[in-house]
Order: structure tokens, then sequence, then C-alpha cells
């Protein structure tokens, strides 16, 4: 199955290839995102998850019976939006960056079939871990993880009824944390390399789920 990333400024709709075989229909708009009149690209982003995406930072991810992606438009910038393969079923979330302002969502990991994870920058806060069930009030900052600056949440894959992600806190470099998806439980789970960043990465659980393997960089 070919991979899909939608970056052309040739189209501002999502194409219909939500399901079934690909071989065995033709691709047809959902709609048209932007709809000021003004042309503008919705620059919808991603490739199918799971489908050896070369941009797994990007892909499309499906909970329940949406699928989830990152479009633009010229009022609410780059947005969290959902499509259930209808022009009336595709809506944006929820505007995090209010404004024209980008809240470059990225990261949408899938936790337990009721929620997602994923990375975005409300504009005040940085770029953080988020998490949403789809619904514009149930899409919120899980914790400010660097007070500072951008804890850039990323890799993120959910184990053992935890998400598991590299984070920067601002005073341990980027390292590896865990969250169950409250502010209270999500906190540094181990500072691999004291004094710099061990930047964990390839994060994978181990068939049978007792471990998980990555690599990192501990400095020595």
């Amino acid at each position: 199955m070919t991979t899909l990333r939608f970056r052309a400024p040739y189209s501002i709709g999502l194409a219909a290839l939500l399901a079934g075989s690909l071989a065995a229909q033709a691709p047809t708009p959902v709609g048209d995102i932007n709809t000021d009149g003004s042309g503008f690209d919705s620059n919808v982003d991603g490739g199918i998850q799971g489908d050896n995406n070369e941009f797994p930072e990007d892909s499309f991810i499906q909970l329940g019976s949406f699928w989830y992606f990152t479009a633009e438009t010229l009022t609410t910038g780059d947005e969290l939006w959902r499509t259930d393969g209808t022009a009336a079923g595709t809506t944006m979330v929820k505007d995090i960056n209010p404004g024209p302002g980008d809240s470059n969502v990225t990261w949408l990991t899938d936790f337990g079939g009721s929620k997602l994870f994923f990375q975005a920058n409300d504009g005040t806060n940085g770029s953080e871990l988020w998490c949403t069930d789809g619904t514009a009030a149930g899409t919120f900052m899980v914790r400010d993880i660097n007070p500072t600056g951008n804890s850039s949440a990323a890799r993120l894959i959910e184990w053992n009824g935890l998400i598991w992600f590299a984070a920067d806190d601002g005073v341990n470099g980027t390292e590896m944390w865990a969250s169950d998806g409250t502010a209270a439980g999500t906190n540094l789970f181990a500072d691999l390399r004291v004094g710099g960043s061990s930047t964990p990465q390839g994060f994978h659980p181990v068939p049978g789920g007792a471990q998980m393997v990555f690599r990192c960089n501990d400095g020595t």
C-alpha cells in the first residue's frame, strides 16, 4: 500500500481513501476545507499511520468512526481536524492556538481507543503534551512540562496503559517521560543522561508486552 502525504498545493480537499481497498475505489474529495473563495491551500497533512509512513509525526489516525489530521485555514491557522468521510462530517476539533496562529499538531497517538495524545502549541505555553477525546471540550493540555519554553513532546507511543514519549522539561534535557493523561500522572521516567539530553527515540514494545526497547545516548 502506498503512503499518502498530502502537501500538494493543487488540492485543498481531503481525498476519501479512509477504508477498504485502495485498488478497488477511485479517490473522491471529501470537501473544501477553505470555503472563503480565496483559493488558500489547506495543507491537509499526513500519511496513513502504520503503513510504513515516512513521516509518523504527521500521520492520519483513526479514533472511533473518525480519522484525525491537521489542516489550515486563513482564520484558524494549522489545527486539528477530523472527518467521517463526508463534507458535513469534516470539522475542526478545536482552535488550539486561537486565531490565525498555528498549533502545529504532531505525533497523534491512540490511547486505548478512546483518546488521542499529541504535541501542540497553544501560543502561550509552547509545544506541550495534549490530549483529545474528539470534542473541543475534551481537548486539553495535559501538563506544561517546560514552563519556560517548549517541552517538544515527541516519539509518542502507548504501552502498558501509559503514553511514553521524549520531552525536555528545561532542566533535565530531552529524556524519557510517561503519562496517564493527567497532570499529576505525567512525569519524568528516567534521566538517562545526567547533565545533558539522552534523546530517547524508536520506542518499540517487545512481543509479549513485558518490555519496551528504544535507543538513546547516555553520554558514555
